[in-house]
Protein backbone atom coordinates (compact mmCIF):
# COMPACT_ATOMS: atom_id res chain seq x y z
CA UNK A 1 0.00 0.00 0.00
CA UNK A 2 2.93 2.23 1.09
CA UNK A 3 4.68 1.63 -2.21
CA UNK A 4 1.69 1.98 -4.49
CA UNK A 5 1.39 5.61 -2.21
CA UNK A 6 4.36 6.63 -3.09
CA UNK A 7 4.29 5.86 -6.68
CA UNK A 8 1.00 7.44 -7.49
CA UNK A 9 2.41 10.88 -5.78
CA UNK A 10 5.81 10.50 -7.84
CA UNK A 11 3.37 10.03 -11.15
CA UNK A 12 1.66 12.56 -10.27
CA UNK A 13 4.18 15.00 -9.62
CA UNK A 14 5.87 13.87 -12.50
CA UNK A 15 3.10 14.77 -15.20
CA UNK A 16 2.14 18.01 -13.39
CA UNK A 17 5.71 19.35 -13.65
CA UNK A 18 6.13 18.36 -17.28
CA UNK A 19 2.60 19.92 -18.26
CA UNK A 20 3.59 23.15 -16.02
CA UNK A 21 7.14 23.03 -18.04
CA UNK A 22 5.50 23.07 -20.80
CA UNK A 23 2.87 25.00 -20.44
CA UNK A 24 6.16 27.74 -19.83
CA UNK A 25 7.89 27.66 -23.00
CA UNK A 26 6.58 27.89 -26.44
CA UNK A 27 3.48 26.52 -27.84
CA UNK A 28 2.83 24.17 -30.85
CA UNK A 29 0.58 21.71 -32.01
CA UNK A 30 3.13 19.12 -31.09
CA UNK A 31 3.30 20.24 -27.85
CA UNK A 32 -0.23 20.69 -27.29
CA UNK A 33 -1.18 17.23 -28.25
CA UNK A 34 1.84 15.87 -25.98
CA UNK A 35 -0.07 18.06 -23.29
CA UNK A 36 -3.25 16.36 -24.00
CA UNK A 37 -1.29 12.60 -23.25
CA UNK A 38 0.08 13.70 -20.40
CA UNK A 39 -3.43 15.05 -19.12
CA UNK A 40 -4.70 11.85 -19.69
CA UNK A 41 -2.10 9.66 -17.94
CA UNK A 42 -2.88 12.67 -14.85
CA UNK A 43 -6.04 11.95 -14.59
CA UNK A 44 -5.78 8.25 -14.64
CA UNK A 45 -3.37 8.17 -11.80
CA UNK A 46 -4.77 10.94 -9.77
CA UNK A 47 -8.84 10.11 -10.15
CA UNK A 48 -7.54 6.18 -9.28
CA UNK A 49 -5.53 7.44 -6.50
CA UNK A 50 -8.04 9.50 -4.81
CA UNK A 51 -10.66 7.09 -5.15
CA UNK A 52 -8.49 4.69 -2.92
CA UNK A 53 -7.45 7.22 -0.45
CA UNK A 54 -11.63 7.66 -0.42
CA UNK A 55 -11.27 11.66 -1.62
CA UNK A 56 -14.17 14.13 -0.86
CA UNK A 57 -16.92 15.12 -2.27
CA UNK A 58 -17.18 11.04 -3.63
CA UNK A 59 -15.22 7.86 -4.43
CA UNK A 60 -17.60 7.98 -7.76
CA UNK A 61 -16.00 11.20 -8.65
CA UNK A 62 -12.62 10.42 -8.81
CA UNK A 63 -13.52 7.05 -10.46
CA UNK A 64 -15.17 8.76 -13.20
CA UNK A 65 -12.06 10.92 -13.35
CA UNK A 66 -9.83 7.85 -13.80
CA UNK A 67 -11.70 6.10 -16.03
CA UNK A 68 -12.10 8.99 -18.07
CA UNK A 69 -8.22 9.78 -18.18
CA UNK A 70 -8.15 5.99 -19.27
CA UNK A 71 -10.78 5.70 -22.24
CA UNK A 72 -9.54 8.88 -24.41
CA UNK A 73 -5.84 8.41 -24.33
CA UNK A 74 -5.69 6.28 -26.88
CA UNK A 75 -7.14 9.18 -29.10
CA UNK A 76 -4.56 11.50 -27.07
CA UNK A 77 -1.90 9.54 -28.42
CA UNK A 78 -3.24 9.27 -31.87
CA UNK A 79 -3.60 12.72 -32.32
CA UNK A 80 -0.26 13.26 -30.59
CA UNK A 81 1.22 10.69 -33.40
CA UNK A 82 -0.19 12.43 -36.37
CA UNK A 83 1.07 15.71 -35.20
CA UNK A 84 4.35 14.22 -34.95
CA UNK A 85 4.36 12.53 -38.15
CA UNK A 86 3.10 15.31 -40.07
CA UNK A 87 -0.09 13.43 -40.99
CA UNK A 88 -3.22 15.38 -41.33
CA UNK A 89 -6.42 14.04 -39.48
CA UNK A 90 -9.22 13.93 -41.32
CA UNK A 91 -13.26 13.94 -40.74
CA UNK A 92 -13.49 10.78 -39.97
CA UNK A 93 -10.72 10.16 -37.67
CA UNK A 94 -12.83 12.31 -34.98
CA UNK A 95 -15.79 9.62 -35.04
CA UNK A 96 -13.77 6.91 -31.83
CA UNK A 97 -13.68 10.13 -29.90
CA UNK A 98 -17.21 10.82 -30.81
CA UNK A 99 -18.23 7.07 -30.06
CA UNK A 100 -16.16 7.83 -26.96
CA UNK A 101 -17.85 10.78 -25.68
CA UNK A 102 -21.28 9.63 -26.10
CA UNK A 103 -20.74 5.82 -24.39
CA UNK A 104 -18.47 7.48 -21.11
CA UNK A 105 -22.12 10.35 -21.00
CA UNK A 106 -24.19 6.80 -21.40
CA UNK A 107 -22.32 5.68 -18.66
CA UNK A 108 -22.21 8.52 -16.51
CA UNK A 109 -25.70 8.65 -14.75
CA UNK A 110 -26.12 4.78 -13.45
CA UNK A 111 -22.86 3.44 -15.02
CA UNK A 112 -24.91 0.87 -17.58
CA UNK A 113 -21.57 0.02 -19.21
CA UNK A 114 -19.17 0.26 -16.56
CA UNK A 115 -20.58 0.63 -12.94
CA UNK A 116 -18.36 2.07 -10.41
CA UNK A 117 -16.82 -0.28 -7.53
CA UNK A 118 -18.84 -1.01 -4.74
CA UNK A 119 -17.23 0.40 -1.16
CA UNK A 120 -17.01 -2.36 1.42
CA UNK A 121 -15.50 -2.29 4.37
CA UNK A 122 -14.32 -5.24 6.01
CA UNK A 123 -11.43 -6.33 8.46
CA UNK A 124 -11.05 -2.66 9.25
CA UNK A 125 -10.15 -2.26 5.50
CA UNK A 126 -11.94 -0.47 2.53
CA UNK A 127 -12.52 -2.77 -0.56
CA UNK A 128 -13.94 -1.80 -4.16
CA UNK A 129 -15.94 -4.65 -5.73
CA UNK A 130 -16.31 -4.71 -9.48
CA UNK A 131 -19.65 -5.61 -11.15
CA UNK A 132 -18.70 -6.14 -14.52
CA UNK A 133 -21.29 -6.74 -17.66
CA UNK A 134 -20.42 -7.67 -21.55
CA UNK A 135 -21.52 -3.67 -22.32
CA UNK A 136 -18.27 -2.73 -21.03
CA UNK A 137 -16.52 -4.39 -24.10
CA UNK A 138 -17.83 -0.93 -25.80
CA UNK A 139 -15.08 0.63 -24.94
CA UNK A 140 -12.95 -1.99 -25.65
CA UNK A 141 -14.24 -1.87 -29.59
CA UNK A 142 -14.07 1.98 -29.84
CA UNK A 143 -10.63 2.08 -28.09
CA UNK A 144 -9.81 -0.66 -30.77
CA UNK A 145 -10.08 1.07 -33.00
CA UNK A 146 -8.11 4.24 -32.06
CA UNK A 147 -4.83 1.92 -31.89
CA UNK A 148 -5.49 0.59 -35.40
CA UNK A 149 -5.27 4.26 -36.58
CA UNK A 150 -2.52 5.17 -34.65
CA UNK A 151 -0.31 1.88 -36.17
CA UNK A 152 -2.10 3.10 -39.96
CA UNK A 153 -0.56 6.40 -39.03
CA UNK A 154 2.56 5.45 -38.34
CA UNK A 155 2.79 3.22 -41.08
CA UNK A 156 1.94 6.48 -43.46
CA UNK A 157 3.98 8.32 -41.31
CA UNK A 158 6.97 6.30 -42.23
CA UNK A 159 6.32 5.42 -45.23
CA UNK A 160 6.12 9.01 -46.60
CA UNK A 161 9.56 9.88 -44.18
CA UNK A 162 11.38 6.97 -43.53
CA UNK A 163 13.75 9.03 -40.74
CA UNK A 164 10.45 9.25 -38.58
CA UNK A 165 10.75 5.66 -37.96
CA UNK A 166 13.94 6.27 -35.67
CA UNK A 167 12.72 9.47 -34.40
CA UNK A 168 9.21 7.20 -33.57
CA UNK A 169 10.93 4.00 -31.82
CA UNK A 170 12.11 6.03 -28.32
CA UNK A 171 8.50 7.50 -28.15
CA UNK A 172 6.62 4.45 -28.38
CA UNK A 173 9.21 2.51 -26.00
CA UNK A 174 8.55 5.37 -23.64
CA UNK A 175 4.76 5.63 -23.84
CA UNK A 176 5.04 1.33 -24.09
CA UNK A 177 7.36 1.53 -20.84
CA UNK A 178 4.68 4.53 -18.91
CA UNK A 179 1.42 2.25 -19.66
CA UNK A 180 2.92 -1.13 -18.79
CA UNK A 181 4.86 0.27 -15.31
CA UNK A 182 1.00 1.99 -14.74
CA UNK A 183 -0.90 -1.10 -14.97
CA UNK A 184 1.69 -3.22 -13.51
CA UNK A 185 1.52 -1.32 -10.15
CA UNK A 186 -1.99 -0.38 -10.39
CA UNK A 187 -3.25 -4.58 -10.90
CA UNK A 188 -0.02 -5.30 -8.53
CA UNK A 189 -1.93 -3.54 -5.38
CA UNK A 190 -5.28 -3.07 -6.95
CA UNK A 191 -6.67 -6.09 -8.84
CA UNK A 192 -9.91 -4.33 -8.78
CA UNK A 193 -8.84 -0.99 -9.98
CA UNK A 194 -10.98 1.29 -12.22
CA UNK A 195 -9.09 -0.21 -15.29
CA UNK A 196 -10.58 -1.32 -17.78
CA UNK A 197 -7.82 -3.98 -18.30
CA UNK A 198 -8.04 -5.27 -14.87
CA UNK A 199 -11.65 -5.69 -16.03
CA UNK A 200 -10.75 -8.79 -18.10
Amino acid sequence: MESYISFSIISVFFYTFMILTLLAGKRSRIINSFMCVLGGMLCWTLGSFLMRMEAGPSYILWYYVSLAGILFLPYFYYVFISEFMGVRMGRKSKIPLLLMLLLFAINIPGGIILRWPDLIRKNGGAHFVYKITPWFLLFFVVAGITIIQIFITMYRGCRRHPGYRKQIEPILVGILIILWETLRWQCRYFPDSPSILSAV
